[in-house]
């Protein structure tokens, strides 16, 4: 059996996962959907244009990704500008008082000195949504 925390990023997973969750939130729209872990082996084009798709049907209205790599995040924002598409407008990686040293466990992303750096100096239409962020306090 899969596992609860595997990657879901593929165009046929996306699409199946975005079904159950409006059914189960017995709405037709969705404000934000992120998706939670990153596969790499699912190339970048291939999640924006879903998630567009998604978004031209008003199944969501906007998107963003949770404990992917800063580089995967960026590439995301950039070929969706480059298409004239919606980015994804929310990073959520752990980030705590506690500023931890590295991944709570592993495949997750943390806020780290690179990925303050970026979200204080770029300015991109992204929020971040901590997870964690009272260091399990």
């Amino acid at each position: 059996a899969e596992s609860k925390w595997a990657a879901r990023t593929s165009k046929a997973q996306i699409l199946k996962d975005i079904e159950g969750s409006l059914g189960r939130l017995g709405v037709d729209t969705i404000d934000i959907y992120l998706l939670h872990r990153d596969d790499p082996s699912i190339t970048v084009p291939e999640i924006v244009d879903t998630m567009n798709e998604l978004i031209k049907k008003k199944k969501i209205l906007s998107w963003g990704v949770s404990n992917w790599s800063l580089d995967r995040f960026k590439a995301a924002v950039d070929y969706a500008k480059s298409k004239d598409l919606v980015g994804p407008v929310v990073d959520s990686p752990q980030a705590s008082l506690a500023k931890p040293a590295g991944p709570v466990w592993p495949g997750t992303t943390h806020m780290n000195a690179e990925r303050e750096k970026y979200y204080t100096t770029k300015k991109d239409d992204v929020s971040v949504f901590a997870w964690e962020a009272l260091a399990k306090g």
